[in-house]
């Protein structure tokens, strides 16, 4: 106690002399505040890095790696029976519509599990700029098969009322031994809710949710983005 009150004095001191807070770390070891006015405070420990960098609700790296497509097709014929539900009303603001939706997803199961759960998975081709040491990448649609049938599940974004094609660029830092050790492993995976669907191409129109770049081996999520409705 006669350590870290001496210590602390001192502190205080430095304190008035300089006119501003001060961060230190006394000789057993607790980090403190001090103020100008003589008060000091204790700081609560800091997270390390990676309990700060792990994204809330995420899946285990295990279940990550196993991470397989829906049916695009299943989830095709499926959508007659929810497209008046998620169609916007005139009489609904944005946010109205926004809210219910998302109600309509979590509680509405698709195959046992909720709507807003639904995942689109494929390989990932990544430009990498190694000036910046960053990946760039572009998705308009995804390839998914599903036994002997390709079918492609296509981004979509409701602009005046009508849900139209669009690209989706993003990038994530990575340095280049690691990007180069990676790369054949990215996946992404992109949770969305269908608009419209072409049976005769076998073409599923989403409106995205939630998109993620993973690696495919570890699990470890380099990159996530949340959509607005």
């Amino acid at each position: 106690m006669k350590t870290l009150l001496s210590t602390i004095l001192l502190l205080i001191f430095n304190c008035f002399v300089f006119g501003q807070d001060i961060n230190a770390t006394t000789e057993d070891g607790k980090r403190v505040t001090l103020k100008p006015n003589g008060t000091w405070t204790y700081v609560a420990p800091l997270q390390t890095d990676q309990a700060q960098s792990k994204p809330e609700n995420v899946e285990s790296s295990k279940s990550r790696r196993n991470l397989t497509s829906d049916d695009p097709i299943a989830i095709g014929k499926f959508f007659p029976t929810i497209e008046k539900e998620i169609s916007k009303s005139e009489f609904e603001t944005e946010v109205q519509y926004g809210k219910r939706i998302l109600d309509f997803l979590k509680n509405t199961k698709f195959k046992g599990k909720p709507l807003d759960q639904v995942v689109f998975v494929d390989d990932l081709h990544p430009i990498y700029d190694a000036e910046s040491g960053r990946f760039v990448a572009t998705v308009s649609s995804i390839k998914v098969s599903s036994g002997t049938t390709e079918s492609f599940v296509i981004l979509t974004k409701q602009q005046y009322g009508v849900y139209r094609k669009y690209e989706d660029l993003f990038g994530f830092d990575m340095p280049s031994k690691e990007a180069e050790k990676v790369r054949s492993n990215l996946r992404v995976a992109i949770y969305g809710f269908p608009v419209r669907f072409e049976d005769y191409k076998n073409r599923l129109y989403i409106a995205p949710l939630k998109i993620e770049v993973f690696n495919n081996e570890t699990g470890e999520i380099y990159y996530t983005k949340s959509y607005r409705i």
